[in-house]
């Protein structure tokens, strides 16, 4: 059954490819003196390559800020730029310096097209005068420890910079603006995605913003997946949020919940979101191993969960600052788990998940995906043990 989890991942994943979902974008080619492109976020560069292949010659130039620079190879007159993330530093100062120059250029009569996806609030910055970038770091490194969600993050970034909040829209004037967004928020908050570098408050008929692909896409290519593997499907109605552990064990209630129920088919449980992490101890991690550990730690005393596999996962590859997407849990884990005689307990406290699930074989690995749209969960329970009764979603 892990075989099945990984699959239903991933094809939530590749749902939300990015060069697919803009290929479907009818892009304007006409009416416009030039077109300039600029994308940044963890999907820049495949977001970049396919309005590329879509508006060929009739780019007139390029900007491309990225967290990881892939095997992706521009024309000469796009530029790339590898930016920091998720704690900016002097290359994010310097990638915000040339986005600014870039869209400032732009005049009357042109069109300049945004290509923005998560990460773009860590990757691009102009500071405020009187804001330094030490204050920058030490206000986005004490959110992130503290367990700050997407939402308050993103705000207290708006209140140091010059081109979030809206800011960069207001430079691109009065060029004309399209801006196709891979959303990494849930609700899909304009306001919130990039920290709102092309939200104005006010209509503009000159400026567009479309999300292109979301946590619900995902959501969706995971549940049509899981049906056609013969698992009978629900999708939890809320998103998943707060403190990751604590919704991992709301994920092991819902597993002991369906015990000694039957049904003619395995169940699938599939919900989306983002939780958060406060920081305790130095430990490696990150907020899917966690939740993943807590689900563990739960379930682990009960036998008969053995059958059921448990994922949790980044849609963009990385969770936390480490090279795993997330964390599952199955028989094999389990078992290895009893044989190596580790203490769930005893790694969450240090919030050392990576460290527990590298020694029981659990580590989600798929290297970086090309786009982002949070986290995705898996739950699938064998047809012996299955009922479809849920009474709430994994809220603390």
């Amino acid at each position: 059954m892990i075989k099945d989890a990984k699959r239903i991942f991933k094809a939530a994943v590749d749902s939300v490819d990015p060069f697919r979902l803009l290929a479907d974008v009818e892009l304007p080619k006409t009416g416009f003196s030039r077109i300039k492109m600029f994308a940044v976020g963890k999907a820049s560069e495949a977001m970049a390559k396919a309005v590329i292949e879509q508006l060929g010659d009739q780019l007139d130039s390029g900007l491309v800020i990225v967290k990881e620079i892939q095997n992706v190879t521009f024309p000469k007159n796009v530029k790339t730029f590898k930016s920091s993330h998720p704690v900016p530093d002097q290359r994010s100062l310097e990638a915000g310096k040339l986005l600014v120059q870039f869209c400032e250029t732009a005049q009357v009569g042109e069109l300049v097209v945004g290509l923005i996806s998560g990460g773009a609030s860590s990757l691009v910055e102009v500071l405020k005068d009187g804001v330094s970038l030490d204050d920058l770091q030490k206000e986005t490194s004490g959110l992130l420890a503290g367990g700050a969600d997407i939402q308050a993050l993103n705000a207290a970034r708006k209140r140091l910079s010059m081109i979030k909040g809206g800011q960069l829209a207001q430079l691109i004037q009065p060029a004309s603006s399209i801006n196709f967004i891979l959303s990494d928020v849930i609700g899909n908050d304009l306001n919130t995605i990039a920290s709102g570098l092309t939200a104005l408050a006010t209509d503009d008929s000159q400026l567009l913003n479309t999300v292109i692909g979301s946590n619900e896409t995902a959501v969706a290519a995971a549940k049509r997946e899981a049906e056609a593997l013969g698992y009978e499907t629900r999708v939890l109605p809320d998103p998943v949020c707060g403190e990751a552990s604590l919704a991992g064990a709301k994920f092991a209630s819902y597993a002991r919940e369906l015990l000694n129920h039957s049904s003619t088919k395995p169940l699938c449980i599939i919900a989306g979101g983002e939780t958060v992490v406060t920081v305790r101890g130095e430990g490696r991690g990150g907020r899917n191993q966690e939740l993943a550990l807590s689900y563990l730690s739960h379930v682990m005393t009960n036998k008969h969960l053995g059958e059921s596999i448990f994922l949790s996962g980044a849609t963009d590859g990385g969770d936390g600052p480490t090279d795993a997407a997330g964390a599952f849990v199955d028989q094999t884990v389990m078992k290895n788990v009893e044989i190596e005689r580790l203490s769930p307990s005893d790694y969450l406290s240090r919030n050392d998940a990576y460290t527990f699930f590298e020694e029981s074989g659990g580590l989600l690995k798929t290297g970086p995906t090309g786009t982002n749209v949070c986290d995705i969960q898996i739950l699938l329970v064998p047809a012996s043990q299955s009922s479809i009764r849920l009474r709430s979603s994994p809220h603390p």
